[in-house]
This record gives C-alpha cells, structure tokens and sequence, in this order.
C-alpha cells in the first residue's frame, strides 16, 4: 500500500472518529425545570419559559456556544427524565445522598434557604407547634426528606404542585407551609398576603446544583467550563432582576444583595481553575 492511499485511509478513519463528537456539539441540549416555580423557572402569560435559571441558562449557551430546548414540567418529572435520559440537564435542584445514587451533580449555581411560613397571626399568638401543626410541602421535593428525617413527628399534606398548596394556603386549609425562600416571597408578593404570612423559621440553607444522568459524565465537565466564563456582570444581573424585588416584612433587597455577593464570591473560588486555564489561552 502506497504512501498516499495510506493518508486517504487515516483521514477517512479521523473523520469517522470525530463525526459523532461533532454531530453530539450540534445536538441541541434539553434542560428540565419546574414550569411553576416563579421566580426560578416558570411558564408566563405568553406560554414561554422564564425566570432566574431561565436567563442563567440561556447565558450558559451563549458561553457554550450550544442551542438549547427547555423542557418544562412537573418537579417530580424533571427528576425522573434527567435519570432516565429523556432531558440532558436538570436546570437546578438541592444534593442529597439519595439523589445521588442516579443523578451526576456539576459545579453548584447559587445557595437557597428554605424556611416555614405561617399566618402572622399565629406567629404572633406563638400558637404554631411543630407537633400539632400540619406542614404543607409540594411533592418530590427535597422538603419531604428534610422533614421526616428532622421533625419526624410533624404531619405532612403532600401537594402535587406549588399552585394546589398555595391555593390551600390561601383558603386557610394550611396554616404551615415549606418552601423555598424566594419562590414563598414570589407567590405571597403575588397574590397580596406579605401582610398575612411570615417566615417563622428557616430550615436551611442548601446549594441549587445542575444535575445529568450518571452516564453522562462529560456533560459535566463542559456544564462546569461554561459556567465558569459567565461574566460576573450578567450573573449579578441575572440575580437582581429576579430578585431584588419589593417585599412588606422580609427585607427582600437585602437579601437578594447578599445572595448576590455569595454567588459571585464562592463561583469565583469553585471555577478558579477553569478561570486560569482560559486566561492562559488568552495570554497565549
């Protein structure tokens, strides 16, 4: 076999190696997120996606270069097609042990309290008891594990979704409720009962990571590389928009300030490495 019919063959072989890792870049990427989980991710009045990790990941693809589809569903839905495969990235959800065992958890995006909010009457009165108090929480969410493992003996109504607990809640069929911080400000702002309910203790603060199946373990790496390149700038942006927001009682510009600072300060140490290899290509 002549020299020349050997470059054609090995040029031939490169091209057959490097065709599905080209045809896999120009695949676009389906993200899964909440489709009522304002003002993280939710549908709008014109039927389109929106919300903070909306725009974060929209900025994400932009660093990335990728097209992406944002597939919006129920929360215990997003979870599962991310296992299964049937969406690419979970757009943002809390670490546990038991979601690890079929979930690969990137670079974390941004830290969340989760607190109880109850009528301010009640609080007032301190007739809140945590053994006697039935506590609202929305179906596959990390709240259920938290509760039973931390407060074992508090009853729980399991809702399907945020929309049927905070019907409940303004019905007065729950006077106890889980949630995670900004999403309770969001929908109490909205349907007018800041006045009426107030936080009455805060649980925990937890880090919201993007998640992907266990087989998909460069998806990782290239999710962890593009969040790093996000300019500081359109993060803070991106955070402020959503959720420096007014408040009555809950001093929702300090903490947006303050989540803010977080963000910026602690995605600047986890990406360092990303950071100084691409400045090395830039000096390069």
């Amino acid at each position: 076999m002549n020299k020349s019919i050997k470059i054609i063959l090995i040029t031939i072989a490169a091209t057959l190696i490097l065709l599905p890792a080209n045809l896999a870049a120009s695949t676009p990427l389906t993200i899964t997120l909440s489709r009522s989980m304002p003002p993280l991710s939710f549908m709008n009045s014109a039927g389109e996606p929106d919300g903070l990790l909306i725009d974060f990941w929209r900025e994400w693809a932009l660093q990335a270069d990728r097209d992406i589809i944002f597939k919006m569903q129920t929360w215990r839905e997003t979870i599962q097609d991310t296992i299964s495969g049937k969406a690419d990235i979970h757009g943002g959800l809390f670490y546990s042990e038991k979601r690890a065992r079929n979930l690969l958890f990137a670079d974390y995006i941004f830290p969340m309290e989760t607190a109880l909010f109850a009528p301010r009457k009640l609080i007032e009165a301190n007739k809140i008891n945590l053994q006697s108090t039935p506590c609202g929480l929305v179906k596959g969410g990390y709240g259920k594990e938290f509760m039973s493992r931390t407060y074992p003996y508090t009853q729980l109504a399991i809702f399907n979704s945020i929309a049927d607990l905070f019907k409940a809640v303004k019905e007065e069929r729950i006077a106890l409720f889980l949630m995670d911080y900004p999403v309770a400000v969001w929908q109490l702002e909205h349907m007018g009962l800041t006045d009426s309910f107030y936080c009455f203790k805060k649980l925990y603060k937890m880090d919201l990571y993007p998640a992907v199946s266990k087989t998909n373990t460069d998806l990782v790496k290239i999710i962890n590389l593009n969040m790093a390149a996000i300019p500081p700038k359109k993060k803070k942006a991106i955070i402020n928009k959503w959720l420096a927001m007014p408040g009555k009682g809950y001093n929702y510009r300090t903490i947006a300030a303050i989540l803010t600072s977080l963000v910026l300060v602690v995605m600047g140490y986890v990406h360092r490495n990303e950071l100084k290899a691409m400045l090395k290509i830039i000096k390069k």
